[in-house]
C-alpha cells in the first residue's frame, strides 16, 4: 500500500492515502497513472463521503518484471488501521461539516486509498480501506509487536504528499530553496516517494522546525508533516547515519548520500582530478540488464570564447552486499577526508586556467589527449604548445563540447584583450581572462585546447603541467654564419617583436609581412636561424613542408589560407621548408604548376608576419618572386671552421655526464666532411651509446657512430649509381 498526505480545499484538513504496494515501479506506469489525486475521486466531492459500490475489491495490479519499488515502514498508517474497525470501512469525514476554515488551516490529517479502478492506468483514490487491504492489515495486526520488531515490512508506504498548508510551504520555501526539480510556488507543494528532497536536507528542514520556537500554531503545521516523514524516511535516516560512521552504503539507499548541488569528486591524481556540480540522481531498472544509478554531473569548460556549463552522465552499477565511497566512480567530497586539500589545489588550478583563457606561447612535458588519433586518445607530448581553444574548436567542432554560457565578469582593466608583451616567462599572444566566483572555480575541467609545435597536432592539454618557456638567450651566438647577416637578422627579429605590423602598403592589408629566402644545401643552418629568430621574437615557430600542403591547387590554396591565419592569430614565425615548387619558373608546358605558383604569390601579397622560404634551386626561381622577397641568405657548405664550431656548440648542450673529447679529437672531427644535421645525428647516436654504458661520451662512440654512418652512405651511393647504370 501507498500512503498519501493532502489538504482538503474545502475544509483545510490534510489527508493521508494509502495505495497498494504491488511491487508495480512507479517509473516505468504511465504519466496519467502518476496523478494525484485524480480519476474518480475528482469527480467527488471531498466534503462529503465517497459512495464506493457494493461490489468493490481492491486487487493487486499486475506486477512489472524488474521495476519493484521499494516498501517502507510506516507506523502512522499501522496505527489508523489498527483503530479501523474492519467489519466496516470507516471513512475519514469527521471534519466535512467545517466549511469555514480557510483552506490547509485545519491541522489534520485525511486518509485516501487506492481502490479499484475501471482503467488500468488510472488510480481510484478512495476515503475507505479496501477489504483486501484491510484483510491484509488484519493479519500483521494479529501478529503484533513480534513482527514489527523483527522488521516485517507493512503492506503500506507513502505514495506522495500534497502540501497546503501556508505555514509549511513558507517552511519549505526556506528549506529546499535550490533543489532541482521544484517549484515552490505552486499552490500545492506535490511530493513524490521516497522524498529525496526532505532526505537530502533533513537536517534544514529540522532546524526549521526548532527555529519557530515557542510559535505553536506553525510548529503544529509542521511536526504533522514532521511524523509522518520521520517513520516513512525512517530507513534512509539510518542509512546515512550508518554511512557517516562506518563508511559503508548500500545499493538500495546509495541515493541517500547523492544530495543534489553538492560536489562530487572521481579518482584522479591532483594533475587531472576534477570536481562536479550534482545535478540528478535516478535509480534505473531496465527491462533487460541490471538496474543502475544514472548521475547527472555538471563541469564548467572553456571553448575559446567563453566559459560554459557541461552535463555529463555517470552510471553506478548494481552491487551487493555494502560499499565504501572509493568503490565508485565518482563520490561525495563532503565524505573525503582531505577534501580541504582537495579543493584548495582544484581552485588554484582553475586560476590557473583562468590565466590561460586567449592564446599564450607556453612549454609542456606530460600526457595529452590526441584529438586525430583516438583508439590511443592519450600521446606523450614534449616540447613547445600554443594554448589556443579558439582556434582548435575551428578545426575540431566535433571535439568541443556544446555547452550553455555562464553570467560571468570581465576585469574592466583589461578592455584591450590583444597584447604581445612578454608575462614573466612565458609570451602572452592574445588575452581575455573572465572572472569566476569560487562555486565555479570549484568545477571547472582540468583539459585546455591548444597545438603541440614539435607535433604538428592539435591535443588536449593538462593545465596542471602547463609551464612557462625557459628561453635560449644565446641561440644567436650558435648559428654559423657572418657577423653582418647574424647583426641583420637580429635587427629583424626585435623589429617585427617591439613594432608588429606597423607597416602597410599603399592598398590596405597588402605588404605587411617579411619574408626571408634561406638558399643552401641540406645541414648548413637554414632551420636553426628561423628557430634563432622565433626564439629572440619569443615566437612559435610554425613549421611546414611543400609537400604537407599538397599538388592539387585547390587544396593548396585551403591549406595555405588556414596556414597564414593560424600564423597570423599566434603572431608566429612561419617556416616553408622546400619551398621549391612553389618558387619555380611558369613555362607554358606545366599548368598545374603555374596555378601553384600564382596562388602562393598571390597569397604572399597579403600575408602577415614573418616567412622564411627554404631551398637549394635559386636559381630556378621565377621572377615575380625578386620583389617579394625582403632579405635572402646564401649558406655555403660548411668548412673545416664551420664543422669544427658546430661540433663544439653540441658538446656544450650536452648534459648528465658530459664528454670527455679533447682539442686535438675535436679537429679530427672537423676535418671529416659532414653537414650540420649530419654532425646532429651523430652527437645524438654517440649520446645513447654513452648513457647505455653510463659514461661521459668518448671518441670511441663517436667512432662508432661515424664508421656505421659512412658505411650506410656508401651503400645509399652504390645503390644510385646502379640505378643510374640500368635507366641512363
Amino acid at each position: 500500500m501507498i500512503s498519501d498526505i493532502i489538504s482538503n480545499s474545502a475544509s483545510g484538513e490534510s489527508k493521508i492515502v494509502y495505495k497498494q504496494d504491488d511491487g508495480t515501479n512507479d517509473d516505468v506506469e504511465k504519466a496519467d497513472r502518476n496523478k494525484t489525486p485524480t480519476s474518480e475521486t475528482s469527480k467527488t466531492d471531498l466534503k462529503s463521503p465517497l459512495q464506493i459500490p457494493s461490489d468493490h475489491s481492491s486487487k493487486p495490479k499486475p506486477q512489472v518484471q524488474a521495476e519493484v519499488p521499494q516498501e517502507t515502514s510506516n507506523e502512522n498508517v499501522a496505527t489508523d488501521l489498527d483503530d479501523a474497525d474492519l467489519s466496516e470501512s470507516p471513512g475519514n469525514h469527521e471534519n466535512d461539516n467545517e466549511t469555514n476554515t480557510e483552506p490547509g488551516m485545519l491541522c489534520q490529517s485525511y486518509n485516501l486509498y487506492e481502490g479499484k479502478s475501471e482503467y488500468s492506468q488510472c488510480i481510484n483514490w478512495v476515503d475507505q480501506i479496501p477489504f483486501d487491504m484491510r484483510v491484509a492489515e488484519a493479519e500483521d495486526k494479529k501478529d503484533g509487536a513480534a513482527v514489527i520488531s523483527e522488521g516485517i515490512k507493512r503492506k503500506t508506504k507513502i505514495h506522495s504528499i500534497v502540501v497546503q498548508s501556508p505555514f509549511i510551504k513558507k517552511a519549505l520555501q526556506e528549506v529546499l530553496r535550490g533543489y532541482p526539480g521544484l517549484d515552490l510556488d505552486e499552490e500545492k507543494l506535490n511530493f513524490r516517494s521516497p522524498f529525496e528532497p526532505f532526505v537530502h536536507r533533513w537536517k534544514q528542514w529540522q532546524s526549521a522546525i526548532q527555529k519557530e520556537g515557542t510559535n505553536f500554531e506553525v510548529k503544529e503545521h509542521l511536526s504533522l508533516l514532521n511524523e509522518i516523514l520521520r517513520n516513512e524516511l525512517k530507513e534512509a535516516l539510518e542509512s546515512i547515519r550508518h554511512f557517516e560512521i562506518h563508511g559503508k552504503i548500500t545499493f538500495e539507499h546509495l541515493w541517500c548520500i547523492y544530495r543534489p548541488g553538492s560536489l562530487l569528486s572521481d579518482h584522479g591524481e591532483e594533475d587531472r582530478r576534477c570536481l562536479y556540480r550534482l545535478l540528478t540522481v535516478k535509480h534505473v531498472k531496465p527491462f533487460l540488464g541490471d538496474e543502475f544509478y544514472r548521475v547527472t554531473v555538471n563541469s564548467i569548460d572553456w571553448d575559446g570564447k567563453r566559459f560554459g556549463n557541461v552535463s555529463a552522465s555517470v552510471q553506478l552499477p548494481d552491487f551487493k552486499g555494502s560499499r565504501g565511497i572509493a568503490d565508485f566512480e565518482v563520490f561525495p567530497l563532503d565524505y573525503c577526508s582531505d577534501r580541504q586539500s582537495i579543493t584548495h589545489k582544484v581552485v588554484r588550478r582553475s586560476m590557473k586556467l583562468l590565466s590561460l583563457c586567449g592564446t599564450h606561447y607556453r612549454a609542456y612535458a606530460a600526457v595529452a589527449k590526441d584529438v586525430e588519433n583516438k583508439p590511443l586518445n592519450v600521446r606523450w607530448v614534449r616540447g613547445r604548445i600554443v594554448i589556443d581553444a579558439a582556434g582548435f574548436a575551428y578545426i575540431n567542432p566535433q571535439n568541443v563540447h556544446q555547452h550553455s554560457p555562464l553570467s560571468i565578469e570581465r576585469d574592466p582593466a583589461d578592455s584591450d584583450n590583444e597584447s604581445n608583451e612578454p608575462e614573466g616567462d612565458g609570451y602572452i599572444i592574445s588575452q581575455s581572462e573572465p572572472r569566476l566566483d569560487e562555486n565555479q572555480l570549484l568545477i571547472c575541467t582540468c583539459w585546455i585546447r591548444g597545438f603541440s609545435i614539435e607535433a604538428k597536432k592539435w591535443v588536449q592539454l593538462l593545465v596542471f603541467h602547463v609551464q612557462d618557456i625557459a628561453w635560449n638567450g644565446n641561440v644567436f651566438d650558435k648559428l654559423v654564419l657572418p657577423l653582418g647577416q647574424k647583426r641583420l637578422l637580429l635587427s629583424l627579429a626585435r623589429t617585427q617583436r617591439e613594432a608588429g605590423d606597423t607597416f602597410d602598403d599603399v592598398i590596405r592589408g597588402k605588404g605587411q609581412g617579411t619574408i626571408v629566402l634561406l638558399n643552401g644545401s641540406p645541414g648548413v643552418g637554414k632551420t636553426l636561424t628561423a628557430e634563432a629568430v622565433a626564439e629572440e621574437m619569443k615566437a612559435p615557430l610554425y613549421s611546414i613542408s611543400a609537400g604537407e600542403l599538397g599538388t592539387q591547387p585547390d587544396v593548396v590554396e585551403q591549406r595555405l589560407k588556414a596556414v597564414f591565419e593560424t600564423v597570423r592569430n599566434w603572431r608566429a614565425v612561419l617556416l616553408l621548408d622546400e619551398a621549391d615548387i612553389f618558387l619555380e619558373q611558369r613555362n607554358a608546358h606545366d599548368l598545374q604548376r603555374n596555378s601553384l605558383v600564382s596562388i602562393f604569390l598571390q597569397r604572399l601579397e597579403y600575408f602577415s608576419g614573418t616567412l622564411f622560404l627554404t631551398t637549394n634551386r635559386v636559381e630556378t626561381f621565377d621572377a615575380a618572386f625578386s620583389s617579394r622577397i625582403h632579405l635572402s641568405l646564401t649558406y655555403p657548405d660548411l668548412d673545416v671552421a664551420s664543422r669544427r664550431k658546430v661540433w663544439s656548440n653540441f658538446f656544450s648542450n650536452l648534459e648528465r655526464a658530459g664528454h670527455n673529447i679533447s682539442e686535438t679529437q675535436l679537429d679530427t672531427l672537423a676535418s671529416i666532411n659532414m653537414n650540420g644535421r649530419e654532425i646532429k645525428n651523430a652527437m645524438k647516436l654517440g649520446s645513447f651509446l654513452a648513457r647505455d654504458e653510463d659514461g661521459p661520451l668518448s671518441m670511441e662512440h663517436l667512432r662508432t657512430v661515424l664508421i656505421a654512418m659512412q658505411k650506410w652512405k656508401l651503400e645509399e651511393r652504390s645503390k644510385r649509381s646502379i640505378l643510374r647504370s640500368i635507366f641512363f
